[in-house]
């Protein structure tokens, strides 16, 4: 099973953390600044917990990052783009891209508990911050419309080669699919059950095939 997700996210922060040098390195103090915000939210996290977890001087934080906001930013972004690339270049290697895609959604009931009740990073910044503040809520909502994206050209590309046997409008089967993906990571919250979680995918999934 390709674990692209569960890999990619906590889990592989958590591992690029370790054996680094304690030298101030401005992309592992981004990796850890993520995960704080995707843990506690942005709200819940002060500037203080933001210096202490990422290891940095406060004149280090104010002048590489700027604010907490533009740093949260940043942030989201990076963790965002770095785990949509892999799983754009999974999909390209791989001869059952569909099957890939499968993977992707089977693999979060496989993440330990701790990840399941932090759910997605850029969903819980919606539901956090849509009618307060716009523009993180807005810029959260581009990188999940970007996940869409990636699953409607994959859907495409895979009816056209037959492997995707499925008839259904390629955009709405990418949407179909972005809905799960939002779901299951507000379920895994309630749930975080691989046996639930897991057949509950399954079923799911079958929308494509």
């Amino acid at each position: 099973m390709t674990n692209w997700y569960k890999i990619t996210s906590f889990t592989l922060l958590m591992k690029e953390m370790a054996g680094r040098p304690k030298i101030f390195d401005e992309e592992a103090a981004l990796n850890k600044a993520a995960i704080l915000f995707w843990k506690k939210g942005y709200e819940a996290t002060s500037t203080e917990d933001l210096i202490q977890a990422m290891g940095v001087q406060r004149g280090s934080f104010y002048n590489s990052f700027g604010s907490k906001k533009e740093l949260f930013i940043n942030a989201i972004n990076s963790h965002e783009t770095n785990l949509f690339s892999r799983f754009k270049k999974q999909l390209k290697a791989s001869n059952r891209p569909i099957q890939v895609i499968k993977d992707a959604f089977l693999s979060l009931a496989d993440c330990p508990k701790e990840e399941h009740l932090m759910g997605c990073f850029a969903g819980n910044t919606i539901a956090e911050f849509s009618g307060i503040d716009e523009e993180l809520a807005e810029n959260a909502g581009k990188h999940l419309k970007a996940l869409e994206e990636i699953f409607f050209k994959q859907i495409k590309s895979s009816q056209q080669t037959g492997e995707l046997k499925s008839k259904i409008e390629a955009r709405l089967l990418g949407k179909y699919l972005l809905n799960l993906w939002n779901g299951i990571n507000i379920t895994r919250r309630v749930y975080p059950d691989k046996n639930i979680l897991k057949s509950l995918i399954e079923f799911q999934l079958e929308a494509i095939g």
